[in-house]
């Protein structure tokens, strides 16, 4: 019974949900691992940046830039994971 854009508020929120183990697994492996402190701050407020913008876009119902914003968030988190490895 929800309106078009209430429904696509909730399957943003949804997805919000499926998505946040994956960027806090990425932030513990890479603390625990040895990554630059700061580096991982600067990543992952550019993750966390694209998700609030992701759930913009996935209410306004902008398909194309909601999915290049997904890739962001998902390049910035694998981002996150390999950090340690460049340290």
């Amino acid at each position: 019974k929800l309106s078009p854009r209430q429904r696509r508020a909730y399957a943003a929120h949804q997805n919000a949900y499926e998505n946040f183990p994956f960027f806090a697994a990425a932030v513990i492996v890479a603390i625990t691992q040895g990554a630059s402190v700061a580096a991982v701050n600067g990543l992952a407020a550019i993750y966390i940046a694209a998700r609030i913008a992701h759930g913009l876009l996935y209410i306004g119902d902008y398909a194309a830039a909601r999915s290049a914003i997904y890739a962001l968030g998902l390049f910035v988190n694998i981002a996150i994971f390999v950090l340690p490895v460049f340290r």
